[in-house]
């Protein structure tokens, strides 16, 4: 297959480079490929982002796709789609909007290429990246805003009810996206979710199944945020069954009563709060939803995304 040449409207620094071992560098899609070229301008050199397609549509296929792995990999909405427009090489500087990552302290770009490109071999990772990037443009706090060491104990329930459906349809997305990895819990009538108050040890050992199957490490716990007093979400899941807290997080104290608690509840949680409390007529119960339930339903996503496609340990590492 041919392929032509398109800017992707990005420069990277300099200092971005010392993480490349092989140069040129290049990361291979689908039916393209990623690299990053040195352009030599009249008053500086520039490293720029260039993608290598068969057609321009594909091109922005790439671009679309960069901009959901950022988000991705940053957590929250640093883009939305189309901010990166492909373009052919003869368009001039004057006519691109070039991002420069280094000023505005975006990490992990080439991590970021290589997600996409893996990524782009499966439509289900496809889909998986851009609900992530719907999820987040509904809504998504910045992790600064998250740590109650720097933002205060509470963020407060919003009194709008512009702000619940926001955050509902923002965990509808985000569960959503375990359904496209097959990650969801599978239950039914005859199988309920919880039986006796505890996760029905059917529903969990298939699902513990289908996790290990998708490289889940299902001994690493997650952190569930519970910020101010108690909601009556809360007090529904407490009654449905046995809180499935295996500790509290190190940094809980008062008002933050963040705990650690096993990936399968928390599949299991994000299930029933999209299912009974989010979905279809929407009842009283919707007002209490909190940016820590879109927080906790995005980080489960998040993470299930990263370790499935074989990027959570790297990330970690950083």
């Amino acid at each position: 297959m041919k392929y032509n040449e398109y800017k992707a409207g990005l420069c990277i620094m300099p200092h971005e480079l010392n993480c490349i071992h092989d140069k040129p560098w290049v990361s291979r899609g689908k039916n393209f490929n990623i690299k990053v070229v040195e352009v030599y301008y009249p008053d500086q050199t520039k490293y720029e982002v260039r993608i290598e397609a068969p057609n321009i549509e594909r091109a922005q296929f790439v671009c679309d796709l960069i901009v959901c792995g950022i988000n991705v990999v940053e957590g929250q909405c640093d883009f939305e789609i189309r901010d990166l427009v492909a373009k052919p090489l003869h368009v001039s500087e004057k006519q691109l909007f070039v991002t420069n990552f280094g000023e505005i302290q975006i990490q992990n770009l080439f991590l970021i290429f290589d997600l996409v490109s893996k990524a782009s071999f499966r439509n289900f990772y496809i889909n998986a990246l851009t609900k992530y990037s719907l999820s987040v443009q509904l809504h998504s706090n910045a992790w600064v805003d998250l740590d109650p060491s720097l933002s205060g104990a509470n963020i407060p329930v919003s009194p709008f009810p512009y702000d619940h459906l926001r955050y509902g349809y923002s965990i509808i997305i985000a569960y959503s996206i375990l359904e496209e990895l097959k990650l969801e819990v599978r239950a039914s009538t005859d199988k309920p979710s919880v039986k006796n108050r505890i996760m029905n040890p059917v529903v969990r050992s298939d699902l513990e199944k289908r996790l290990i199957k998708a490289n889940i490490n299902i001994s690493e716990s997650i952190v569930w945020q519970r910020r101010g007093g108690k909601k009556s979400i809360e007090s529904k899941l407490d009654k449905r069954s046995t809180p499935a807290y295996k500790e509290k997080a190190s940094w809980s104290y008062g008002k933050v009563r963040d705990h650690i608690i096993p990936l399968t509840d928390a599949i299991n949680e994000v299930s029933w709060i999209r299912s009974k409390i989010a979905s279809h007529k929407v009842g009283k119960d919707i007002k209490v939803l909190s940016v820590y339930d879109v927080s906790n339903s995005q980080h489960l996503a998040r993470r299930l995304i990263l370790e499935c496609l074989g990027f959570w340990t790297k990330m970690k590492s950083e």
